[in-house]
């Protein structure tokens, strides 16, 4: 990719908007199902398409509660595979994960967190942080561009518009540069993701305290009918 040119500076919203001249971002997962039947072609899901969408155009929000979903529907497995699985980059040896993704197209920090806390590990991440200065240059000669131009994502092809090209603003992703670092030195940083941890202990909460209240019924409901039974009897 070419080195970075001042003179072509955009900012990310203008990178966002010339994506979405390429990417319907209300899009649903059956719709990205029926355009792209050969997604298992290259090892993927429409999920992966779905969550990346999402991590560009959507808040953590909107990523969370798609996760936690996404969670209940297949389990912490699947979603750390979902987590660290890359969608290959046409022409080159780059596989962009979900946390390369919030990298490149987000400019908040709590995306970034959201990545490790639902299992992103950094070491699958075609984006790497070696260090402060190494990590920043990587990011700053990595121009805009749509690293999902091989998938249809929207309802009509349309050739009219030009590629999203442009170099970054690097005052724009202060914050996320300063999370990755961070994050990258941070031991506590585990797998599967602090947030898949915490749901999973708080269902298996509800689930004891739900047989503990049906044993608790059921003998009630035992000693009542022992109670009745000698009342009968007397």
């Amino acid at each position: 990719m070419a080195a970075i040119q001042n003179d072509n500076e955009i900012t990310l919203a203008q990178a966002k908007n010339a994506l979405q001249n390429f990417i319907n971002s209300n899009l649903s997962l059956v719709n990205l199902r029926e355009i792209n039947p050969n997604l298992h072609n290259v090892g993927l899901t429409a999920d992966d398409l779905f969550l990346q969408i999402r991590i560009i155009f959507y808040t953590p929000d909107d990523v969370d509660h798609y996760l936690e979903n996404y969670l209940t529907a297949h389990g912490p497995n699947r979603l750390g595979e979902l987590m660290n699985r890359g969608i290959p980059v046409p022409n080159s040896n780059l596989r962009i994960t979900p946390l390369d993704c919030a990298t490149l197209w987000t400019n908040n920090d709590r995306m970034i967190q959201l990545m490790y806390d639902w299992g992103s590990n950094s070491n699958y991440t075609s984006i790497h942080v070696n260090d402060n200065e190494n990590f920043e240059n990587t990011l700053a000669n990595t121009p805009y561009f749509n690293h999902l131009e091989q998938f249809r994502l929207n309802e009509y092809d349309n050739y009219n518009y030009p590629p999203v090209n442009g170099n970054r603003i690097m005052n724009e992703f202060h914050d996320v540069i300063n999370q990755r670092l961070w994050l990258a030195s941070e031991q506590n940083v585990y797998f599967p993701g602090r947030r898949v941890v915490n749901i999973l202990n708080r269902r298996r909460r509800q689930d004891d305290n739900h047989d503990n209240n049906q044993n608790y019924r059921n003998n009630q409901n035992n000693n009542n009918y022992r109670i009745n039974n000698n009342i009968i009897q007397n």
